[in-house]
């Protein structure tokens, strides 16, 4: 089910990934574990935020990230690492011309920045009243479109969630900013620690 900001159903949607259950939960099911977002409703965030103004991206600020029931550490990790520069979150997204309400979102998916169209609508928790993946705390809805499209690349919220469970950090930090990561294992160190690896040009001194 999925609310538009009058209450009633919304036709205009992605029929590519539409918001119904086999987007949130794949074609094969919800698992044991993630039983409950079958009841998750879709919202938009005017009927959210009772029409109350929102912006896609303004302040961008990284520390205002949450996560409900997502992987919260490696999604919301790369989403902060790609709001450092505030300009690549706004260069990555836009909003589409034409009937409904649709946004385009740059991923880098399989080595390569692809396009990926999403609507607007959202799984929301009406026992929390809130929006249940990534969020913005200052009204911005560019967390929830990023994590939609990834959703959509995977085929679903689940099978999202189950994969970066598998690559906690590797997999999020590939599709959202392109680069790699490498694993050190230090050995006065109990855990192993994620670097992202940046390429740096030189600058050649001027003779």
């Amino acid at each position: 089910m999925f609310i538009d900001e009058e209450g009633h159903e919304k036709v205009i949607v992605d029929t590519d990934f539409p918001p119904n259950k086999d987007s949130l939960l794949g074609r094969g099911g919800a698992i044991t574990k993630l039983k409950a977002w079958e009841d998750f409703l879709w919202m938009s965030p005017n009927a959210f935020y009772s029409g109350s103004p929102y912006t896609v991206s303004v302040s961008i600020t990284p520390s205002r990230i949450g996560a409900t029931y997502s992987p919260k550490t490696p999604m919301v990790a790369a989403m902060a690492a790609l709001a450092l520069c505030a300009a690549r979150v706004q260069g990555r997204i836009g909003q589409l011309k034409g009937d409904g309400i649709f946004y385009e979102v740059r991923l880098c998916y399989d080595g390569e920045m692809v396009p990926v169209k999403v609507d607007y609508y959202f799984p929301h928790d009406s026992s929390i009243k809130r929006f249940v993946f990534a969020y913005s705390e200052v009204r911005e809805i560019w967390p929830m479109l990023i994590e939609k499209a990834c959703a959509k690349c995977y085929e679903s919220y689940q099978h999202m969630t189950l994969r970066l469970q598998k690559e906690p950090l590797t997999a999020a930090f590939r599709l959202l900013t392109g680069l790699s990561l490498i694993h050190i294992s230090e050995p006065t160190r109990l855990g192993m620690i994620s670097y992202a690896v940046f390429c740096l040009k030189k600058k050649k001194k001027k003779t």
